[in-house]
């Protein structure tokens, strides 16, 4: 299982993993961090400043990482920060969940949409599902169409 702390909770986002057994019943052994958002050189340059009462914070976001297989076998982990208050995809490779994860230059969407999601339609296209634009009462489901290049998932 994967999951976030949000900067919310921790200041600089926060992907975490928890291993479980067969059955989904209980957790083996402890989670472990893979990375923190900050990690990311997209995410740790567009920090988006938020006002505390004890002052201004930067906040990394880690909304809703998402992994996805490669065809190489390789992991493909997406996630959501909100720089510049513009909610993106962005993405990392690895060779296994214990890493240590490449982060990708680009992001996969930067159009104000995230918390990415695959699926492969019947005619077998890989799909990207996020919602987009953040803002509200306009935000929707936006189904793209993906493909991988050079080891990475990006927009067809």
């Amino acid at each position: 299982m994967i999951f976030s702390h949000e900067w919310v909770q921790v200041g600089d986002g926060e992907i975490w993993a928890q291993e479980l057994s067969l059955d989904l019943s209980e957790a083996i052994g402890e989670p472990f961090m893979l990375f923190a958002s900050d990690e990311c050189p997209y995410s740790a340059q567009a920090a988006a400043p938020t006002e505390w009462e004890n002052g201004t914070v930067l906040r990394y976001g880690s909304d809703a990482p998402f992994v996805q297989r490669l065809n190489s076998g390789k992991l493909f982990l997406t996630w959501s920060p909100i720089p510049n208050n513009n909610y993106v995809v962005i993405g990392a490779v690895a060779d296994s969940i214990k890493g240590p994860w490449k982060h990708c230059e680009k992001p996969v969407f930067d159009k104000n949409g995230g918390h990415a999601m695959f699926f492969t339609d019947k005619d077998g296209t890989l799909k990207m599902c996020i919602h987009c634009p953040e803002k509200e009462p306009f935000e929707r489901a936006l189904i793209l169409s993906v493909c991988e290049e050079k080891g990475e998932i990006v927009l067809k």
